[in-house]
């Protein structure tokens, strides 16, 4: 059994509170064998507008 794996990014109801998802996938009947989230802190420009409205934001989300 082969797997493959991907991860993106996307967003939790705002910009401000980005999401990393990865997802395991079997080669041959391309089934989804395991999904993770990852809560990320923003980057470039709304780094400060985000910790002024959120705080500090660590850990996982829930699956």
């Amino acid at each position: 059994m082969a797997l493959q794996f991907d991860e993106l990014e996307t967003i939790e109801h705002t910009t401000l509170k980005p999401l990393s998802l990865a997802v395991a996938v079997e080669n041959d009947t391309r089934q989804i064998r395991g999904v993770a989230v990852a809560r990320m802190s923003a980057k470039g420009k709304s780094t400060k507008l985000f910790r002024k409205k959120y705080g500090a934001r660590v850990g996982r989300a829930p699956c």
